[in-house]
């Protein structure tokens, strides 16, 4: 016997959902305050904060904005700087190979130590 029936709970459709809520929505709220009541303060609350909350978000960028000025022109101002030391580091050791080769071809031969 085959059967193409779920073996769980069946899903309800979007229908079904919207039915059972449709007489929810459709309460008049008949004790207690009015929704504009209930609201208004918050609205209020919320365009009050809005101006500060606006401010902050801007000084915060501003801040932000001239940390990375500021590290940009500090990394163009100690690349020449960066860039010489390595070179001038890298340069060393070729500069000490070839003084202690200069040493060995221009030494007599029973002088060199190992």
């Amino acid at each position: 016997m085959l059967t193409t029936d779920p073996l769980g709970p069946r899903r309800p459709t979007a229908r079904e959902i919207l039915r059972e809520i449709q007489p929810l929505v459709e309460v008049i709220p008949v004790a207690g305050p009015p929704a504009a009541a209930l609201l208004g303060p918050w609205l209020l609350l919320a365009l009050m904060l809005t101006g500060p909350f606006a401010l902050l978000v801007t000084l915060a960028v501003l801040v932000a904005v001239g940390a990375l000025l500021v590290a940009a022109v500090a990394a163009l101002l100690a690349s020449p700087y960066l860039l010489v030391r390595r070179l001038r580091a890298h340069r060393e050791p070729e500069a000490q190979a070839r003084a202690v080769t200069a040493g060995l071809v221009g030494a007599p031969p029973g002088s060199v130590r190992a």
